[in-house]
């Protein structure tokens, strides 16, 4: 999703952990097919500028929201 001055993705598991191994991956996955960085490139952003939020804990499935800012894919963003 693209949002704003962020690009963001938001995943629901049964756990808190699941959830954000798949909010990372998936994260990832854009940022390598299409965005067009390198593996270890979208990697060392997510580490290093990645936003993990809480958007839910109480109900059965936990829900987490990643958000990276825009400004740091400036070189990339005449691709989307």
């Amino acid at each position: 999703v693209i949002k704003g001055d962020v690009f963001s993705c938001m995943v629901s598991s049964p756990t808190f952990d699941e959830a954000v191994e798949e909010v990372v991956y998936v994260m990832h996955a854009f940022l390598v097919n299409q965005v067009g960085m390198i593996d270890h490139e979208a990697g060392m952003l997510l580490a290093l500028v990645g936003n993990l939020k809480i958007n839910q804990i109480v109900n059965p499935l936990k829900t987490v929201r990643l958000e990276i800012p825009k400004k740091y894919l400036s070189t990339y963003l005449d691709k989307l």
